[in-house]
């Protein structure tokens, strides 16, 4: 071989090859071969790329190389400092409206299950409490239950969605007590709910699953009509309830017997003052009628054989021999004797509300209407059918600073029939007619179905009709 050529071959040696090193493993070379044998050799692929750092410099090799800069500081060390400001400042706020935010319109605040009660096979009443106490929470409860009729929605958090639920009135000393947990209520900031769990119902399906301990969210109260100002002293309300929407019947019970008159009439008798209160309540099953008198001990030695025929999917915890709920109406009974009637229907039963039930006698007791027959103003906000069948929403407390534009001397405003209708879509389009939607927003609509037939048949068009 030529030693020109040895001499090449030898320049490249591996250990000052920056790229061929010593981890490549490469083959030996044979230097002294023979004169006529051809030199072959090979080597294994690289098992990694070259790297983008500077190669050691060759010994011979005359370049300098110049002072490196420092580093500039890292982008992930930038976000890691922000990150952890960003979650500081969440973990503060997080902390800050647990514990100093009361219930609101605006976030959900959490409360926490205190007693859980089975009133029935498919109803029980959750009562709850601010799992972070708040004395703005006890006075905003207060304000709405003087105002009358309110809600609060319950949120499923895995859903994300939200329901409207009616807070039943304080309970009555003589109903205290719970089957599941203890009530203190010192504060005034406990909230009862009656909820019947329903097939298919995707939050009362969560509730149902809540116990004693667990945390639900809630978010308001919104306001709804201001029962007291369509009304007149000694006048008549009629209620038609559909299984939990006793609830609003009970809140209007409650403000309109047992709250003080804010605003009572010179020498007269505030007992004659106060309407008379009936309620018609409608059931599918015997045992969700709480409260009827008689039926107690028929349920009992009936319910064993509603539980051979009963689905699957029904509860199986068994409602305790008097609920609180039927101690509440029992006691709104005794304190208001005549002036406070429940009456039950039941389906199974073969009992439905009809329409000769719209118009009970008047008892005696009652203090008999001025005028028969009064004429509001068409355009009356307060008493006006026509004016309510098109109200934008049912909160009255966006309607304060309008006035009543009845006649003083019709006396429309004293002697009103109020039928309110609650509960279940179906159950409310039966006996009023259904709710319209305009704009977005859920109007009263035409007074229809049996309680609009009553009304033509008798002439009763000044009826004010609320459809809750």
């Amino acid at each position: 071989m030529n030693a020109s050529v040895i001499r090449r071959i030898g320049w490249m040696r591996p250990r000052y090859s920056p790229i061929f090193r010593h981890e490549h493993r490469q083959l030996p070379l044979f230097w002294h071969a023979p004169r006529n044998l051809t030199l072959t050799f090979t080597f294994t692929p690289l098992k990694r790329s070259i790297s983008s750092h500077q190669p050691p410099s060759h010994p011979l090799s005359t370049s300098t190389t110049s002072t490196p800069k420092p580093p500039k500081p890292r982008t992930w060390v930038l976000l890691t400092l922000a990150a952890g400001g960003l979650f500081t400042i969440f973990l503060t706020t997080q902390g800050r409206s647990r514990t100093d935010t009361a219930l609101n319109k605006s976030t959900f605040i959490p409360f926490a299950i205190t007693s859980r009660e089975q009133v029935s096979p498919s109803a029980f009443i959750l009562t709850v409490r601010p799992s972070c106490p708040c004395a703005s929470t006890a006075h905003i409860i207060s304000q709405a239950q003087r105002h009358g009729l309110w809600s609060v929605e319950i949120k499923q958090p895995q859903l994300q969605i939200a329901r409207h639920y009616t807070p039943l009135p304080p309970s009555h000393p003589a109903a205290a007590g719970k089957r599941e947990g203890k009530s203190d209520d010192a504060d005034g900031s406990e909230l009862r709910f009656l909820i019947r769990r329903t097939d298919g119902g995707e939050m009362s399906t969560y509730l149902h699953k809540r116990r004693v301990g667990d945390e639900i969210w809630l978010r308001g109260p919104h306001l709804g009509f201001d029962v007291s100002r369509r009304l007149g002293r000694g006048c008549e309300v009629v209620f038609l309830a559909g299984g939990t929407g006793v609830a609003p019947a009970l809140q209007i019970a409650a403000r309109l017997l047992d709250a003080p008159d804010p605003d009572p009439e010179p020498n007269s008798n505030p007992e004659d003052d106060r309407p008379s209160i009936t309620i018609l309540w409608a059931n599918r099953r015997s045992a969700d009628a709480l409260g009827r008198a008689g039926k107690q001990q028929q349920q009992q030695r009936r319910r064993w054989w509603l539980n051979l025929w009963s689905r699957a999917d029904a509860p199986h915890e068994s409602p305790p021999p008097s609920s609180s709920l039927a101690r509440q109406i029992r006691a709104l009974q005794r304190r208001h004797p005549g002036r406070f009637r429940v009456s039950y229907y039941v389906d199974e039963e073969g009992s439905f509300v009809g329409a000769r039930d719209l118009s009970p006698a008047r008892d005696p007791k009652t203090t008999p209407s001025p005028t028969p027959n009064p004429v509001p103003n068409p355009s009356c906000t307060w008493h006006s059918p026509h004016a309510i069948a098109s109200l934008p929403s049912d909160d009255d407390s966006t309607r304060n600073g309008v006035p009543c534009t009845c006649p003083a001397q019709s006396g429309a405003a004293r002697s009103r029939k109020l039928v309110c209708v609650s509960g279940p879509d179906g159950f409310i389009s039966a006996y009023a007619g259904p709710k319209r939607w305009r704009d977005g927003n859920e109007m009263q609509g035409a007074v229809r179905g049996v309680v609009g037939q009553v009304m033509e048949e008798r002439g009763e068009e000044n009826w004010v009709v609320l459809k809750l």
